[in-house]
């Protein structure tokens, strides 16, 4: 090779590179100065606030029980309660849970649509001593929304599977 070939060559890498650098210059540059590679800006803005739905616990929570002299020789107690202020009772479903504590205990719980509830002392034994504590929790019919939880407790005593006393507290 010839010391011109050599020269022409060269100067064709020089060139190469230049144009590589310049190209790379010209992508990488926005990217570097601005942080981005899109070529424009816009500079409108938005602003939104959003509020949840919120359920109230139910209102009026009342607890009552029959039987003589404030529940003696009663075997059930009758809750009865009203809708969260503000909602539609026909779109309201109650959450209602029960749970004793005593010797013979048990728990339940159910969905009904009907703001009333009534318990029955079945599970007395020779001698059995209760509490029993009720929590009512209202959710929407159309979606997973509840409402604050409400509790009323109740007291039970028996003798010989005959409830003596069942009033509420």
């Amino acid at each position: 090779m010839t010391q011109t070939r050599r020269r022409r060559f060269a100067w064709g890498k020089v060139r190469i590179l230049l144009a590589a650098f310049a190209l790379l210059a010209l992508v990488l540059g926005p990217a570097v100065a601005d942080g981005t590679l899109a070529g424009w800006n816009d500079l409108k803005t938005s602003r939104a606030s959003f509020t949840s739905g919120e359920i109230g616990a139910v209102q009026d929570l009342t607890c009552q029980d029959s039987g003589l002299l404030g529940g003696l020789l009663n075997r059930e107690v009758q809750l009865d309660w009203n809708a969260p202020h503000g909602v539609d009772s026909s779109q309201v479903e109650y959450e209602v849970s029960w749970k004793e504590s005593g010797l013979l205990t048990g728990e339940d719980s159910f969905t009904t649509q009907t703001p009333e509830f009534v318990y029955r002392a079945d599970r007395l034994s020779l001698l059995q001593a209760l509490n029993v504590e009720f929590t009512i929790q209202p959710r929407l019919k159309s979606g997973i929304w509840t409402g604050e939880v409400t509790s009323k407790k109740a007291s039970s005593l028996g003798l010989l599977g005959i409830s003596l006393l069942l009033s509420c507290q």
